[in-house]
């Protein structure tokens, strides 16, 4: 996940230097939700796009396909207002290819028109997909389809079905026996809490000396991951892969607390305008926000009676 988040980051601001030359800001980053796949399969490619709120983004016309790979539905997602006057705009594309290999999706171009009404372009990197073969390794054909089997049918006995009975109620007898130490074991074995471990890691981060030497993009780097990673163990949630627009959506449908959606996608906005736009928080707003991060977590973190040391007492 880390080296994906660095390939993006590297993407993004590869496309802001290229921006700021002719004096504008904005971003490109693409991605998709798998890299490995068998032909026919589908996976989703997103095409997001950090630029000024005040502007427009035109993605192309509708095409149906993207170099080999066959677009089945595209969806636009409605724009979401960032922090430092900044706005995220964002599609997605749901393809498949029918072929074995190596295969590409093509750089995405978009459009951004200022409030002057310039326009200037912004174009995405392009992403690999492994593509597995449906045959086993040396086969060049499908193999055809064979035709049921039929055997002579011989009549089930009394002592059967009670001799099987009787074996599979032994097997039961020493499965449970077998293992029934090892879940005594699991159940006495303590296990850190979610908090727990995202505090330390805030902990860690805060002594690192980012902000001192001015590594901002790396601190909200590495804060990010702290809270998807909080998330993903606190609410079961795949936030590491997951948009900050798809981890509102999905807390809500699993009943969030309003408060702690609302200031965990405050906190992961930022950190994207920081990573993605070139921004600059300053030491103290980094700091603010850092223990806006560690009050969320605190706020929400188990129950007294929940945590593991609780339970042994």
């Amino acid at each position: 996940m880390r080296r994906l988040q660095s390939l993006l980051l590297a993407v993004c601001l590869a496309a802001l230097c290229a921006a700021q030359a002719v004096g504008r800001t904005g971003a490109v980053r693409t991605r998709t939700s798998k890299s490995i796949v068998t032909v026919g399969d589908t996976l989703t490619y997103h095409v997001d796009v950090i630029a000024p709120a005040g502007a427009g983004v035109l993605f192309g016309p509708p095409a149906p396909e993207l170099g080999e790979f066959d677009v089945l539905r595209r969806v636009t997602r409605p724009k979401r207002e960032l922090a430092e006057g900044m706005a995220l705009w964002a599609e997605e594309y749901v393809v498949a290819v029918y072929s074995p290999g190596i295969h590409y999706i093509p750089p995405v171009e978009v459009s951004v028109v200022d409030s002057d009404g310039s326009i200037w372009p912004l174009v995405g990197d392009s992403v690999e997909v492994a593509v597995r073969s449906v045959l086993d390794e040396g086969e060049t054909e499908l193999r055809d389809i064979k035709g049921l089997v039929t055997r002579p049918g011989r009549g089930i006995r009394p002592w059967m079905i009670a001799g099987a009975a009787a074996v599979a109620a032994a097997i039961a007898l020493w499965l449970w026996r077998r293992r029934r130490p090892a879940l005594v074991r699991a159940v006495m074995t303590p296990t850190i809490p979610p908090d727990a471990v995202a505090l330390r890691r805030l902990d860690e981060l805060m002594k690192a000396g980012l902000l001192e030497s001015g590594g901002f993009k790396e601190f909200y780097t590495e804060l990010s991951d702290i809270l998807r990673g909080y998330i993903s163990a606190r609410h079961d949630l795949p936030a590491p892969e997951m948009t900050t627009t798809e981890i509102a959506r999905a807390m809500e449908a699993r009943g969030v607390p309003r408060a702690f959606r609302s200031d965990t996608c405050r906190i992961l906005d930022e950190s994207d305008v920081v990573k993605f736009a070139n921004a600059d928080p300053g030491v103290e707003r980094a700091y603010k926000t850092a223990m806006s991060a560690r009050s969320l977590i605190e706020r929400s973190g188990p129950a007294e009676e929940e945590r593991p040391e609780a339970l042994a007492s």
